[in-house]
């Protein structure tokens, strides 16, 4: 990905963009890849007897894959919903040191300089960004580390199925007035602000040192795949869209087909995770 998208400086989402989406999220949002898992632990020097905060956890795509390697984590997210099914996974996969928390990235009571490592993912666009960048730089030890966790999606993608689903789903979200996606949709009070990158808010708070480092994956995706990683999106839920969903299916299924090959449809996705230490 060349260059990384800008977002508003105050979000503006729906308090429910993501309701009835959990369960989708966890099936068929493709995890962080080990690569650049290992690569973080690695270059943040976490020793594992400290804190991992994962902020707007979602269900634990972070969380879950780190909490072996410290001594306790703490994942917040403001959607019940996203926390059960995070706390589903944990206990399948025997991890027990999990606090799962209802509530507000910006809102969180942790203690200062108890953290080894923060961590947000593919949500730090929809959290007010100055406000939690300077409370995470409150909340870490001496050495500890933010890592801002992202990735290319469906909407910045460039393969003509790409286009073709981004064209549906926009489509079908614009529809739904009430959750229209202010990253997509036209018309929204983000659109009047400014917008910077994540890495230009660091800068403006004086974070020094800042890096960045890229893990490009290729991914196959069958049909039914796709449609289910669609109904994992923020505003396009089967429960929030209703009747809708199943036409949008329908539509994603007659425009995806003449592009489908044998080995589904493949995509080159850029993970990447930005790192700030503290001195």
């Amino acid at each position: 990905m060349k260059g990384r998208p800008s977002w508003a400086v105050k979000p503006d989402y729906p308090d429910d963009l993501f309701r009835g989406a959990a369960e989708n999220y966890a099936a068929y949002r493709v995890p962080y890849p080990r690569s650049l898992l290992e690569d973080l632990l690695q270059r943040s020097r976490a020793r594992g007897d400290g804190l991992l905060v994962d902020l707007a956890c979602g269900t634990g795509q972070i969380a879950i894959p780190l909490a072996p390697h410290f001594r306790r984590v703490l994942a917040i997210d403001r959607e019940a919903e996203m926390l059960a099914v995070g706390h589903r996974k944990a206990a399948l996969a025997g991890i027990g040191n999990i606090d799962w928390q209802v509530g507000l990235a910006e809102d969180a009571a942790i203690e200062d300089e108890s953290c080894e490592l923060v961590a947000i993912g593919n949500a730090f666009h929809r959290l007010d960004r100055f406000l939690v960048a300077e409370t995470c730089r409150r909340w870490l030890c001496p050495g500890g580390c933010l890592a801002i966790l992202g990735s290319s999606s469906l909407y910045s993608g460039t393969e003509p199925w790409q286009l073709a689903a981004a064209e549906v789903v926009r489509k079908w979200i614009d529809g739904d007035s009430r959750h229209k996606v202010p990253s997509l949709a036209n018309g929204t009070a983000a659109d009047s602000q400014p917008h910077l990158t994540h890495q230009a808010v660091l800068e403006r708070l004086n974070f020094a040192g800042v890096a960045e480092y890229s893990f490009p994956v290729r991914h196959r995706w069958s049909l039914p795949e796709l449609i289910g990683y669609v109904g994992s999106l923020s505003g396009a839920s089967p429960l929030l869209l209703g009747d809708r969903f199943e036409l949008l299916k329908r539509e994603l299924e007659s425009r995806l087909t003449p592009y489908a090959t044998d080995d589904g449809f493949e995509e080159t996705i850029e993970f990447y995770y930005i790192l700030w230490r503290k001195t």
